[in-house]
């Protein structure tokens, strides 16, 4: 009910399915690699699910061994393929940097310490001696997962940049502004609980390497700020907190239902700025009618199946039956999303 109240204060105030992307993704070699790992190992290395084929050795390092002097590669690169889910499974975790309509996440690279993403704390040998008790392979599962969703709130640090440049081209009021700016800055403190939870997990040392942004322009008009508002986080933000709301409600494991806490109570007031703004938005008419169009696509949208592999043994660590989750999200699309955006619209129409 507070996920509710939140965005009914909000207006009273003021993408989807399975895709194969490919990437580059590097990899530095430390004095123990001789060689560019191949295969399982390069796959495991990189932190990736999909497969890994070397394309190329960059650099130079020299061993001395047996007094033979042999010339090494410093760095190797590989294209990763990847089968990545660019609609609701992205909720909860950020809010998508979205680039020529496509979901952008930076690549994972291992540091030494991580980066200054997630560097252990003081108490971090206590918090990995809590997961001992697991199954290695499910630690791995986990840590995997938690990475994977640190590249999502990493990347929300650059959507929320691209926001606030979008409500600044527009006139927007200062509290938007100053909302945006604190939202990203919740975002980077996000990305380092999701890294620092995943090397409790699994021990690794890994940070996002760079991440792509091949267009530093904003929106071309107030009507395409008001369509990726709306799908990008009046939608998935939205959704995103009732899931995490869910998440915290089925996990058995302190330290994670601690992260989600942080994360969920972060992402209540994001789903409310982002109602705010596309309140403010609706104050035009044509605006208005962009919300008209995305919402019933929004709601085809929620009605398409996706394939998931589903854990039932990570259940317990805030990780539900996808299915399940699936059908949570469509309940929550109807329970609350589209009666929010039906009355923002109906409220704005009186007002005009």
């Amino acid at each position: 009910m507070h996920v509710l109240r939140a965005i009914s204060a909000a207006i009273a105030v003021g993408s989807c399915g399975d895709e194969v992307v490919v990437r580059e993704q590097c990899l530095e070699l430390s004095d123990a690699d001789a060689e560019c790992p191949e295969g399982e190992e390069a796959e495991e290395a990189l932190f990736t699910d999909g497969s890994a084929t070397l394309l190329a050795r960059y650099g130079a390092r020299t061993l001395e061994q047996d007094g033979q002097i042999y010339e090494l590669p410093a760095e190797c690169c590989y294209e990763v393929e990847t089968l990545e889910s660019l609609g609701p499974s992205h909720c909860g975790m950020g809010r998508p940097y979205v680039v020529a309509g496509r979901a952008r996440v930076a690549s994972m690279q291992r540091r030494g310490s991580g980066g200054g993403w997630g560097c252990p704390s003081h108490d971090a040998p206590e918090r990995e001696a809590a997961f001992a008790k697991l199954a290695p392979e499910t630690r791995t599962l986990l840590a995997n997962r938690w990475r994977a969703r640190g590249l999502l709130e990493h990347a929300s640090v650059a959507s929320f940049a691209q926001f606030t440049l979008g409500l600044m081209s527009f006139g927007a009021p200062a509290s938007l502004v100053r909302e945006s700016l604190a939202a990203g800055l919740s975002e980077v403190r996000h990305a380092e609980l999701c890294f620092e939870l995943a090397h409790e997990l699994d021990g690794q040392h890994a940070a996002p390497g760079p991440l792509a942004t091949p267009s530093s322009r904003t929106v071309a008009n107030r009507q395409e700020l008001t369509a990726r508002l709306f799908h990008d986080a009046c939608v998935e933000e939205t959704l995103g907190a009732l899931e995490l709301s869910e998440r915290q409600r089925s996990t058995s494991e302190p330290r994670i239902a601690k992260v989600l806490a942080r994360l969920l109570a972060d992402e209540l007031k994001h789903a409310a700025l982002a109602w705010r703004a596309l309140a403010w938005l609706c104050q035009d008419c044509a605006c208005r009618s962009v919300v008209q169009r995305e919402l019933p696509l929004a709601e085809v949208r929620m009605a398409e199946e996706r394939s998931e592999f589903d854990r039932p043994e990570l259940t317990a660590f805030g990780e539900p039956c996808a299915v399940e989750l699936r059908r949570m999200q469509r309940e929550d699309f109807a329970r609350v999303v589209k009666p929010a955006a039906e009355r923002l619209l109906q409220m704005r129409q009186h007002a005009s």
